[in-house]
């Protein structure tokens, strides 16, 4: 199976990202890589949209939520063909690439790997090729988002960390609660 990994990292400036784009295992192709950088940026307005679009309009999709999902749409187009042409359009590498791996899009795994910090910086499931209108997220076999490595095993110590601090808080929440219960039956 073809794989289009893209590597999101933090630019030199604010709203601007490195992006590493590589594609292995493409029947008859040694694998192809290149680097570019992208500005990409929501407003508040525009993240909001997107959000409730993407998480709450296929729960909620009666009257007048029809209209407000129209709102949103066109703005995610934009973004993801904007994305799209900065990433694919912008560099003769990225031409190359495109053109190689378009074919077996169907067949393709798509690997979006970002830092936690940056991972929702660049709402990645709307990239869209422009001249054919298709979300890549919605045309590949599959379309995944991923961590880099070191920060993964971070976020586990963390998290294993907090869960513990949980269950304790927990526990002491239902011990209160079972001394309040007590206490109210006596009245």
């Amino acid at each position: 199976m073809p794989i289009l990994r893209i590597n999101q990292q933090p630019g030199g400036t604010p709203n601007r990202y490195r992006i590493d784009v590589s594609a292995g295992d493409l029947p008859g192709f040694q694998p192809l890589n290149f680097t570019t950088e992208v500005e990409f940026s929501l407003s508040p307005q525009d993240g909001e949209r997107i959000r409730w679009y993407l998480e709450e309009y296929l729960q909620f999709y009666q009257d007048p939520a029809p209209k407000f999902a129209k709102r949103a749409e066109a703005p995610m187009a934009e973004r993801g063909e904007a994305l799209f042409r900065g990433i694919f359009d912008g560099s003769r590498p990225g031409r190359q690439l495109w053109t190689l791996i378009e074919p077996h899009l169907s067949s393709t795994r798509i690997e979006i790997t970002t830092g936690i910090a940056e991972a929702t910086a660049i709402p990645w499931e709307l990239i869209r090729n422009p001249y054919t209108r298709t979300n890549l997220a919605l045309s590949a076999e599959a379309f995944v988002r991923t961590q880099r490595e070191a920060q993964v095993s971070f976020a586990r110590k963390t998290i294993r960390k907090k869960s513990a601090s949980f269950s304790s808080s927990a526990d002491r929440r239902e011990r209160k609660t079972s001394r309040f219960a007590r206490s109210r039956a006596a009245w």
